[in-house]
């Protein structure tokens, strides 16, 4: 399955330092994203991340453990809210690549909080940009992937 994630926004930031770095003409980094999955119907939040991690034989998958947490290491395809001239909307797909995701996202029936963070791949630490905060989790769909 995958599931894919439309929210909106009502603020988006982008500070200076973020735009530099990722319009710089060279470079060495690379930006990662921190995504969490809150609602109130979940046990815990959910919480993925495009950086790869070591394999966790209890969890019995990768995890990165960042910012003090244990996040599933997943490829997302992120779409940032403000990407276009539309209204501040972004995309989030999230391949359901362990079975807790897909658990997760259809234990969700009404809007869940959706936090986006852009980190520093080389050092997860390190925010980039202020994270996306008070997005709504909406239209979810989930496919079967053949």
């Amino acid at each position: 399955m995958e599931c894919l994630i439309h929210f909106a926004s009502n603020a988006v930031t982008n500070p200076q330092a973020f735009r530099d770095a990722a319009y710089a003409q060279e470079t060495e980094e690379a930006f990662g994203w921190l995504v969490v999955i809150e609602h109130i119907e979940l046990a815990a939040p959910l919480r993925v991340t495009d950086i790869e991690g070591t394999y966790d034989e209890t969890l019995m998958t990768y995890t990165l453990t960042a910012q003090g947490e244990t996040w599933y290491s997943v490829p997302l395809l992120v779409q940032p809210p403000g990407q276009t001239d539309d209204e501040p909307e972004g995309s989030l797909t999230v391949p359901n690549v362990d079975q807790r995701i897909g658990e997760a996202i259809r234990a969700i029936n009404t809007a869940a909080t959706v936090t986006i963070m852009c980190v520093l791949r080389s050092n997860p630490e390190v925010l980039m940009a202020d994270p996306y905060e008070l997005m709504q989790l909406r239209n979810v769909t989930l496919d079967a992937i053949a």
